[in-house]
């Protein structure tokens, strides 16, 4: 064998090798490679983002051409290495030549590029998407042999090939945004993390119940009456007749001050005039869905009812976007109306306060099936209407039962620690 032709075979092996390599690499890079992140250089105008996703979208033949691609060029460079070990050394050169090519394939052609893959994916893959797709048309005929063979095997064995389904579940979104570490600053991991949670909360989660909704009851005098339009917080109160049952609408109290102040004369017929029919939503509604009615029907507020239609209470609009940006006024943990501190470092806590309140203020964790307000959960677990002075333990805290009114649990003492023994819940 002439020098010439050792120096093609030698030439022949390189480029072998580094065509193992390639493949190697490939493999790695394209099965690394980001879809959102692929999807996103598309819109940019990326072309080599764009290959990179058609290839993926049919990934058992890319790896089909990648593995049928590595595996020719690895038997042909041992073929070659043979070939010119056994003509010079013998069959010593042969064992010789077999174990220096291992080594060599499985550092340099294997675990160097696949590590480099791993390490830089886009910057790897994206640059060779066009070989990429030339091999394909190259290996198409054998490609598509071992992929037919490949499926009527899965057949034979119950199984079938399903298109890879990329899109990200609530649950799965919810743990990449909150992986997504300083890329997303901490207070609008917050806010993506509160719409999702949209979804599984209702309207009854946050609604203001009705016996904490400030009203105006037309029943009453009309002094009275009077007195609760020009002392009125809020623009825009709901009227009812004597209970829950009988609302009639919301008045707007702007709209009302003009004919008091000008016209010095007012009448609840003439209040009645100004009433706007009442909108009502079932107890039930995901807040999500809510929100997306709020946007249709153009209303912010709406009467909470029951399957049987008794009104429960209010949810307004920006009681829901405080699901979402939080409190527009202050901070949560600083000021509640319901949890007064004490200097001991116990707390009064309000029986009527929500559970899911009772969370944000002190990050706890309790579960919201079991009651949606304090009262509730703790009547729920102890499957009666407790006595003032009991006691039991509140997520680890002692807590003590001050007050009981109506069978109501009016009022609770939440100690710090751990001091006492009772049931824990």
């Amino acid at each position: 064998m002439s020098f010439f032709n050792v120096l093609i075979f030698l030439v022949i092996l390189l480029f072998l090798l580094l065509l193992t390599a390639f493949f190697s690499g490939s493999e790695t890079s394209m099965m690394s490679l980001n879809r959102y992140r692929l999807r996103h250089l598309v819109k940019k105008g990326n072309k080599n983002a764009l290959r990179a996703l058609e290839l993926l979208e049919k990934p058992d033949r890319l790896l089909s051409m990648i593995i049928t691609g590595n595996t020719m060029a690895t038997i042909i460079a041992s073929s070659i290495v043979t070939l010119l070990t056994e003509h010079y050394f013998g069959a010593v050169g042969v064992a010789f030549s077999t174990v220096l090519l291992t080594l060599i394939i499985l550092f340099f052609c294997e675990a160097l590029p696949k590590s480099i893959a791993v390490l830089k994916p886009e910057r790897f893959a994206l640059p060779v998407t066009l070989v990429l797709r030339f091999f394909i048309v190259v290996f198409s005929p054998l490609v598509g042999v071992i992929h037919f063979l490949i499926h009527k095997i899965l057949l034979f064995f119950g199984m079938q090939q399903h298109p890879t389904d990329d899109h990200l579940s609530s649950e799965e979104l919810h743990t990449l945004i909150k992986d997504s570490g300083a890329r997303i600053p901490e207070v609008y991991q917050k806010m993506l993390l509160q719409v999702l949670e949209l979804e599984r909360l209702t309207v009854a989660d946050i609604m203001v119940p009705w016996k904490d909704v400030l009203g105006i009851d037309i029943s009453r005098k009309d002094e009275e009456v009077l007195q609760q339009i020009l002392n009125a917080p809020y623009h825009r109160l709901p009227v009812y007749e004597k209970d829950a049952d009988h609302v009639l609408g919301y008045l707007h109290i702007r709209e009302v001050l003009p004919t008091i102040f000008e016209e010095k004369s007012w009448s609840k017929e003439q209040l009645r005039k100004h009433l706007v029919l009442p909108y009502a939503v079932p107890e039930t509604t995901p807040l999500h869905k809510q929100l997306a009615n709020f946007r249709r029907t153009k209303n912010r507020s709406a009467l909470v009812v029951d399957e049987y239609g008794d009104v429960l209470g209010i949810i307004t609009l920006e009681d829901l976007l405080e699901e979402i940006v939080g409190e527009f006024t202050t901070d949560f943990t600083e000021v509640h109306p319901d949890i007064i501190h004490q200097q001991d470092g116990s707390y009064f806590i309000n029986g009527q306060i929500t559970i899911r309140e009772l969370n944000k203020y002190f990050k706890w964790h309790l579960p919201l099936t079991k009651g949606k307000t304090l009262a509730g959960y703790l009547t729920n677990h102890l499957q009666m209407i407790p006595e003032s002075q009991t006691s039991v333990l509140l997520n680890g805290h002692p807590v003590e039962i001050l007050q009981v009114v109506d069978n109501r649990i009016k009022m609770i003492r939440l100690y710090p620690s751990e001091t006492a023994h009772e049931k824990s819940i």
